[in-house]
């Protein structure tokens, strides 16, 4: 999964993703380039329309360098309804976010 994510990214993931993710920064330092949002998927299934909560969360990280969402479980993660507004490239475990200029109109 290393290798899919782009080098100063952000991840937005859920508590279990983003627990072991952390840890993993501050015991082996371990991709302190890439910044975890820890909880953002569970903060995101909260709201009343959890997918635009996502995506909007990746558009808010995309302002500062690439983006992944770091897992593809469907019923965390709503992969299928986020990818109605943003490009989404699956690498491994991982959904990066990618430029839509070329996405044809629908």
């Amino acid at each position: 999964a290393s290798a899919c994510l782009p080098p100063g990214a952000a991840l937005i993931a859920d508590f279990n993703v983003g627990t072991a993710v952390a840890l993993a920064q501050r015991t082996r330092a371990w991709r302190l380039d890439v910044a975890v949002a820890p909880v953002a998927v569970d903060v995101a299934l909260g709201q009343r329309d959890p997918a635009t909560a996502l995506a909007g969360a990746a558009r808010t990280a995309a302002r500062r360098g690439p983006v992944a969402f770091a897992d593809t479980w469907e019923p965390y993660y709503r992969l299928d309804e986020v990818a109605r507004t943003l490009c989404l490239e699956r690498c491994g475990p991982l959904a990066v976010v990618r430029d839509c200029a070329d996405r044809p109109s629908r």
